[in-house]
């Protein structure tokens, strides 16, 4: 899907970005769900909106990147977003494995 939103073609614009943003908007109201399930510092709909920000610069990189170097940022960015959103930061913190199984 990514790769398309860079590629396509100008009569077909419209359509595929329509088709895009109706699968942020599913994510992102699948995310709040998730989301709301714990206590975050932000709202659920926050914590959501910047997940899919950060997916998004995630995908980015796979277009530049080779998996490898995907795999690095994606725990580095994960880590600091997990720790960005959670309550407590402590051992006792809530698993990210909670929100998203």
């Amino acid at each position: 899907m990514l790769t398309i939103s860079f590629l396509v073609p100008d009569e077909m614009h419209e359509d595929v970005m329509q088709k895009i943003y109706k699968y942020i908007e599913i994510l992102t109201a699948t995310l709040v769900s998730r989301f709301a399930k714990q206590p975050f510092r932000i709202r659920a709909k926050e914590c959501a909106l910047a997940f899919v920000t950060l997916l998004d610069g995630l995908d980015v990189q796979l277009v530049y990147e080779d998996s490898q170097r995907y795999e690095e940022l994606q725990a580095i960015v994960w880590d600091i977003f997990w720790k960005g959103i959670s309550c407590d930061t402590g051992e006792n913190s809530h698993s990210n494995q909670q929100i998203f199984h």
